[in-house]
């Protein structure tokens, strides 16, 4: 639903009025800008300051809503640190015609010699339309039926387009336009109107600085200047299939050759459809089976012959981790001496290493006298002797005479 009513907001919210003002200045100075009107219901921003530089332009839109033939504001100079005034306040009044004079330029002098160049352009807002930006057209909603708004605000056909429902593509040899002039369909679109008119002609739509029924006329512009136009058939592939491409503005018209339809002779009319012969011998088929095969198996190989070299090497490195290599065992394990003998009858006990059992181990240690003492086995050790104590020498005392 809102998508129906989308248009009356737009009318609504939208100002229909746009005046642009250029202010240019000989040094730098503050501006004090006053929009002076009767009516309550005029702009959206009526008091404004801004700061100039010397001939560096500054550019100023107010949205009116509705067209008014006298514009009325105010400007005042200030220096730019203080804030006081370079002059007294200057009003002007700016007269419109309509929407399609061009810019009007006023030049100020203040009392303190600083130069102010006001330049003013009444123009229509976007989707407003006629000499006083009466007229509403939405020119979104028009492109997507192939139709466009004219300079009144009017539906009509698309560049390049024609017929009651803008479907047949325009010839621009039919008008034979000259100096980048436009092609376009003469019919317009009333939403209002039930009856189809059926005196659609071709005009040439001209630019600016040219008039006439072919814009053979040199002439002056009533807007602002426009750079010439592009040629749209340079672009590549701008008609294809061999279809020769004729100009108009912004769009192309191709003329297709004979079998190919389309807006770009895009479409071929030729139900028949080209053969292709295929040339492949049995031996080279079959030869090339056996070189993939060949390839595939090589691959395998390799693969596996790797898989097996890691899974050995792995295998040999757990092997020797849970099988350790056996040691040495030292022949001889413990020595007892008997101290009540003789020094040069001592008889000492040795318990042989390399036993077969760990019986024939504990049985020549039960050999071993058993009836000694704890206190009767000395360890053989040499006592360290006790350093001397040694005391530093007394120092004999020595007196100083001065």
């Amino acid at each position: 639903m809102l998508i129906l009513f989308l248009p009356f907001i737009l009318h609504l919210v939208h100002c229909d009025v746009e005046v642009r003002q250029q202010f240019v200045t000989t040094s730098r100075v503050h501006l004090r800008f006053e929009l002076i009107t009767n009516s309550p219901d005029t702009s959206r921003t009526k008091n404004m300051n801004f700061s100039l530089f010397p001939r560096a332009p500054k550019t100023n839109s107010i949205h009116l809503n509705a067209f008014d033939s006298t514009f009325n504001y105010s400007v005042q100079l200030l220096e730019p640190f203080t804030k006081e005034p370079l002059g007294d306040r200057v009003y002007r009044q700016v007269h419109f015609i309509d929407t399609s004079q061009p810019w009007i330029n006023e030049t100020f002098t203040m009392a303190s010699g600083v130069t102010l160049s006001v330049a003013t352009m009444i123009s229509c807002s976007p989707h407003f339309f006629g000499n006083h930006c009466e007229t509403f057209c939405d020119g979104h909603m028009a492109k997507a039926a192939r139709k466009r708004c004219d300079a009144m605000g009017r539906l009509r056909c698309d560049v390049g387009w024609m017929g009651p429902h803008c479907g047949q593509a325009v010839d621009p040899r039919k008008c034979g336009c000259q100096n980048d002039g436009i092609c376009a369909s003469s019919f317009v679109h009333e939403s209002n109107s039930s009856t189809i008119h059926k005196n659609e002609e071709l005009i040439c739509e001209c630019v600016n600085g040219f008039m006439g029924s072919r814009c053979e006329v040199p002439g002056f512009g009533r807007f602002k200047y426009t750079p010439p136009l592009p040629d749209a058939c340079k672009v590549k592939d701008a008609c294809l299939n061999g279809a020769q491409c004729f100009p108009n503005g912004p769009k192309v018209y191709c003329s297709c050759s004979v079998g190919f339809i389309g807006e770009f002779c895009e479409i071929s009319l030729t139900t028949t459809t080209p053969t292709i012969e295929i040339t492949a011998t049995t031996s080279d088929y079959y030869g090339s089976i056996f070189i993939v095969v060949g390839i595939i198996s090589l691959i395998g190989l390799v693969l596996m012959c790797i898989r097996y070299k890691r899974e050995s090497k792995r295998r040999d490195a757990l092997t020797r981790i849970q099988e350790p290599e056996p040691f040495a065992v030292p022949e001889t394990k413990t020595m007892l001496v008997d101290f009540k003998a003789n020094q040069k009858d001592q008889k000492v006990f040795t318990i042989e290493g390399n036993a077969k059992n760990i019986d024939e181990e504990e049985e020549r240690y039960t050999r071993a006298p058993r009836n000694f003492r704890q206190n009767e086995y000395d360890v053989i050790q040499k006592k360290i002797p006790v350093p001397p104590s040694m005391t530093p020498p007394s120092i004999p005392r020595t007196c100083l005479y001065v």
